[in-house]
């Protein structure tokens, strides 16, 4: 089932679009689209491209919004329910996510599309790298635990929110940075931590119990 048909009129579709498409789909000359993507008047006037050291300015320039470019395409594909492709652009290019996408993806269900944002370890909010992310004091990683707080903030319903935790735990993810035995339990989750102890071994150590 798509959560957005082409016209973007499904219900979650249409939650969607209101919280993500508000900027995307606005006219790009206006001043909040342009702040949004990091673009000042300033920029516009002083745009001159006539030598190969304009060229090189304006490529070193696209290259710091670049991230916030293919991010808006995933808000774009995801808004569409092209949820594959969203996925393959997260796994292959830098991306500059924001809170809101993660929140809109679990009300919406897009847990394939989250899966690749933390397997392919996107799982940041604002630049992560390039000459951006260095002046940006807003990158801030988003963890299991804050996936979790976020399903239960969003379903009210004990049901589905072990429903939801049961698709996470199983994405399987390696790495250390996600420790999603701590995360069950502190989110009042032992049952499901007990289930899924033998698949997050690597995270069973005294620290865990105490």
């Amino acid at each position: 089932m798509d959560w957005a048909d082409d016209a973007g009129k499904g219900a979650k579709g249409k939650t969607f679009s209101q919280k993500f498409m508000n900027i995307v789909m606005n006219d790009p000359n206006e001043p909040k689209w342009l702040e949004y993507v990091g673009v000042s008047g300033l920029d516009l006037e002083n745009t001159n491209i006539e030598t190969k050291e304009d060229v090189i300015a304006l490529k070193r320039g696209l290259r710091i919004r670049f991230p916030l470019f293919m991010t808006n395409i995933v808000k774009i594909l995801l808004f569409r329910g092209e949820e594959k492709l969203a996925c393959l652009l997260t796994a292959y290019f830098e991306l500059a996510l924001d809170m809101e996408m993660f929140k809109c993806a679990v009300e919406n269900r897009f847990f394939e599309w989250l899966q690749y944002v933390f397997v392919f370890r996107k799982n940041h909010v604002g630049l992560k790298n390039g000459p951006g992310a260095r002046r940006s004091n807003k990158t801030k990683l988003v963890s299991l635990l804050d996936l979790f707080k976020i399903v239960k903030s969003t379903y009210k319903v004990l049901s589905v929110q072990q429903e939801i935790l049961k698709i996470i735990c199983e994405w399987m993810i390696n790495g250390t940075d996600n420790n999603i035995l701590s995360s069950l339990l502190f989110c009042d989750e032992d049952n499901l931590c007990v289930d899924y102890m033998g698949h997050y071994s690597r995270f069973l150590n005294k620290e865990l119990l105490l």
